[in-house]
């Protein structure tokens, strides 16, 4: 499966890109909504994994304008805080089918995620008919939405010394201890 990742921490990209693309997805990477929108028009994924804060253009914000284009493709929001977006969260549950995952996630976490995610798109049901999106006036969303099952808080990665904690994603697995001492990117 082709699966874009959009986070702007980059060792959250790295730690996902690894684990999806020891999975034998072909993952592509983007570190904002404006970089996230322009590669999915690009390579037009079969599904995009999302954070929903990060600069210039959250991941919602992201989202809405890529549904303008196909309003089913398959979407796992990342957060570490869902609160404040619990109602977009819900609607894009509700309309689009989108599942979130709470960060920290381990490994486990995130192929659950995305599996579930892939299932619920290619086995809907036919009389579940996607919303497509209504223009809005927001320009960043600022109320999410809870789905998911996971979690890998943005802001544990935010700091070099703290990177340390990218072990928690792979102490399900001993195949990534290649990555870890440098062997990935």
């Amino acid at each position: 499966m082709k699966i874009l990742v959009v986070d702007d921490t980059r060792i959250i990209l790295s730690v996902v890109e690894a684990i999806l693309t020891q999975e034998q997805h072909t993952v592509f990477i983007a570190s904002d909504g404006h970089e996230g929108y322009d590669t999915f028009v690009k390579i037009l994924p079969d599904m995009v994994i999302t954070d929903i804060e990060m600069p210039w253009q959250d991941g919602l914000s992201m989202m809405r304008v890529i549904r303008q284009k196909q309003y089913d493709i398959a979407t796992l929001y990342m957060t570490g805080n869902p609160g404040p977006y619990q109602q977009h969260l819900d609607r894009e549950h509700a309309n689009y089918g989108a599942e979130t995952i709470l960060k920290p996630f381990t490994r486990s976490d995130l192929l659950r995620a995305v599996a579930d995610v892939a299932i619920q798109s290619a086995h809907a049901p036919m009389s579940f008919r996607p919303v497509p999106p209504q223009p809005t006036g927001e320009s960043t969303a600022r109320h999410p939405v809870r789905c998911g099952t996971a979690s890998l808080s943005a802001a544990s990665f935010q700091q070099e010394r703290r990177y340390g904690k990218a072990n928690r994603f792979f102490n399900d697995s001993d195949n990534f201890d290649g990555i870890l001492a440098g062997g990935g990117r």
